[in-house]
């Protein structure tokens, strides 16, 4: 997880310095060529275990468990409402999750996301940087390589009735916090959407609701292009 933020933040430094040195926040995402067109085809998606992580310092290295605790079931709640407001369905499993849904949680969802994570850090493309201007607080482009991941992924696409999986993550300080959102398509085995919201202060309880409303309004726009 630490080689991933590394890697996140690594993507962070070079969009915060790029597009919005002057301002309090930035949007940068990168979309496959053809995900624009499947908004018909994006009628769920799994959701796995939402991360909300509090630090005390702005490197990300002293992490304030007890803060993030107090807010975990809402965030999760929040993007399960927040997505459907936005005419999309999220349905998030987690360790709050229940009966059948806790079981596959721990038996294929945490090893997924652990992977999705794991091909992240390792497939870093240079070719994928940004290409922004001094003024431009959001930055929307293709992916030139896209990262890949298992084949053998594919068998949950039935299971869960869904090629749609993502990963919702907010990191935030004092000094700065990310929203780092994440679908992927397992029956393409690829990453197909990869958004990072940058924000100058730290996300609380409203601030995180506002966060999570802005990125599932950001992606429904984008399929409305």
């Amino acid at each position: 997880m630490r080689n991933y933020i590394n890697f996140l933040l690594g993507i962070v430094t070079l969009v915060s310095l790029g597009s919005c040195s002057s301002s309090s926040g930035f949007i940068f995402a990168l979309h496959t060529e053809t995900f624009q067109s499947k908004k018909a085809d994006f009628r769920k998606v799994v959701c796995i275990n939402p991360t909300y992580r509090k630090f005390e310092d702005s490197d990300f290295d002293t992490e304030d468990y007890e803060f993030a605790n107090k807010f975990k079931e809402v965030y999760n709640q929040s993007i399960e409402k927040y997505s459907k407001k936005n005419g999309l369905t999220y349905e998030v499993y987690s360790p709050y999750s229940e009966g059948e849904n806790l079981t596959n949680y721990y038996k294929d969802l945490l090893p997924l996301k652990s992977t999705i994570l794991k091909s992240l850090n390792v497939q870093d493309n240079p070719m994928n940087e940004v290409e922004s201007n001094t003024y431009k607080k959001v930055i929307i482009q293709k992916f030139v390589v896209p990262t890949q991941l298992p084949a053998e992924l594919a068998q949950l696409v039935n299971k869960y009735d869904t090629p749609y999986f993502s990963l919702v993550d907010i990191y935030t300080s004092h000094g700065k916090s990310y929203l780092f959102h994440v679908v992927v398509d397992l029956s393409l085995g690829r990453i197909e959407y990869q958004e990072i919201k940058g924000y100058s202060n730290l996300v609380k309880k409203t601030e995180m609701k506002m966060f999570v409303y802005d990125s599932f309004y950001l992606l429904d726009k984008f399929f409305k292009k």
